[in-house]
């Protein structure tokens, strides 16, 4: 049984035509909304998919896609009495699917695992499903079934990225930094783009002391979007972290240029300058060279006559 819903053929423009010239034609509005559903413009898939439930309620896709645009917009409630009515029509139509994603937008978890599950049982091979399963359970806080869930996917597809980012979420719960950090690199192989697995991952590497790595992560995550306010967060309180208060207090300074929703980075910037006026003129271990708050000197004056003791110079 297939969980898949027709998506259309038409494009936007053709399909809007196509419904002026046939106003009483419930396949040229289903035909508008999946148009409007295959360039992820959910509200306004809403319409069309209504208008075609009017002029034929017998046609099972068109709960299911009236469904779907419900949820995805906003509608969780709508979008459950959608679903139920496909159900109505035929329990088979992959329906539990989408009244699971209903309820769990509704902030149902466990009646939408139920859902999920129920389909597992006609289609127990249909990975997304599980996966929504895995993310239902971790909103429940069943964090170690969700863990199952999405280890069960990966079982059979070890690059299904929606399944590692979930198996990735339970294990921070369950406190498996190491785990955790594991399947987010596997992620990054996935796709490489996506900000919030590299914060993620940051984050992770923060939590295991691995400084250098998180500064990494939080690097990339800036390289792709040089404006994401916990990134930049994260950037800055890392360098703290590894000892470059200098490095951080130029970060801080230019972000907090970026705009009012990074003022949280005036506290690390206080912080930094806070850092950066204790190492000044601190000595290195072995008394040879001192800090001048960008670099390391030489303690000796370059004729040999003076020497920085750590607070002064002073004559041999």
């Amino acid at each position: 049984m297939a969980r898949n819903i027709d998506e259309g053929s038409a494009d936007i423009a053709g399909a809007i035509i196509a419904a002026e010239a046939a106003p009483s034609d419930w396949h040229v509005y289903f035909e508008l909304g999946c148009a409007y559903l295959n360039h992820e413009m959910f509200s306004e898939a809403v319409a069309p998919f209504e208008r075609a439930r009017e002029l034929d309620d017998s046609q099972v896709g068109t709960h299911l896609n009236l469904s779907a645009a419900l949820t995805n917009s906003g509608d969780g409630r709508a979008g459950e009495d959608a679903a139920r009515a496909a159900i109505a029509l035929d329990p088979a139509s992959g329906a539990y699917f989408w009244l699971g994603n209903a309820l769990r937008q509704q902030g149902q978890p466990e009646a939408a695992a139920a859902m999920f599950r129920k389909h597992l049982e006609m289609d127990p091979l249909d990975t997304m499903a599980r996966c929504n399963l895995g993310l239902a359970l971790g909103h429940a806080g069943h964090h170690q079934d969700a863990l199952a869930e999405f280890q069960t996917v990966l079982l059979h597809q070890p690059h299904d990225w929606k399944a590692l980012d979930g198996a990735s979420i339970a294990l921070r719960k369950l406190g498996d930094y190491e785990g955790a950090i594991s399947m987010l690199r596997r992620a990054c192989d996935v796709d490489d783009t996506d900000t919030e697995v590299w914060l993620a991952l940051g984050f992770c590497l923060m939590r295991t002391e691995r400084f250098t790595e998180a500064l990494a992560a939080f690097e990339h995550l800036l390289a792709i979007d040089s404006h994401h306010v916990k990134g930049n967060y994260n950037q800055i309180a890392t360098l703290i972290n590894l000892g470059r208060a200098s490095d951080a207090v130029e970060h801080a300074e230019r972000v907090l240029g970026l705009g009012p929703q990074h003022s949280k980075v005036a506290t690390l910037l206080e912080i930094a300058r806070k850092s950066v006026s204790a190492q000044l003129g601190r000595l290195s271990d072995d008394g040879n060279w001192f800090w001048d708050g960008q670099m390391w000197r030489s303690a000796m004056s370059e004729d040999g006559e003076w020497r920085w003791d750590g607070r002064e110079w002073q004559r041999p």
